[in-house]
């Protein structure tokens, strides 16, 4: 019996032995356990501020692409105004042309106007001038009328 005693006592020793093993390996897994889920977390953290800053930069970008319509749309206005006033600068340049115009052909009518009045002058002095001679031949006739009637 003793042996069998002596037996189970190592037995005994081995499965104490054998379950402290199994105890420290079961605590070992579950530690490696603990480090994989923390690590897995870790991960998800990670994956999440990836996440995070991908949005934030898709909507930097989003931003940055407003703006560069607005500036597009205001470069668009710009060119628009830059056009109407050309527009107006030749409106007003056609203006100017047609009242230069318009001046240069008063101008030529009164100087038209002047030399028919020069030329009016010119025929009534020719006139007088033809009504001189006749005038006085008519007083010199009437005047010998006169003398003959009176002798």
């Amino acid at each position: 019996m003793k042996a069998e005693s002596g037996e189970e006592v190592i037995a005994s020793e081995e499965g104490e032995e054998l379950a402290k093993e199994e105890e420290e390996l079961a605590k070992e897994e579950e530690e490696l356990a603990k480090e994989e889920e923390e690590q897995a977390k870790e991960e998800e953290e990670q994956a999440r501020v990836e996440e995070e800053q991908a949005m934030e930069e898709e909507e930097q970008a989003m931003e940055e692409e407003e703006q560069a319509r607005e500036e597009e749309e205001q470069a668009r206005e710009e060119e628009e105004q830059a056009r109407e006033e050309e527009e107006q600068a030749r409106e007003e340049e056609e203006q100017a042309r047609e009242e230069e115009e318009q001046a240069m052909e008063e101008e030529e009518q009164a100087r038209e106007e002047e030399e028919q009045a020069n030329k009016g002058e010119k025929v009534q002095e020719g006139e007088q001038e033809n009504l001189v001679p006749s005038l006085r031949t008519r007083c010199e006739q009437q005047s010998l009328t006169m003398s003959l009637s009176m002798a």
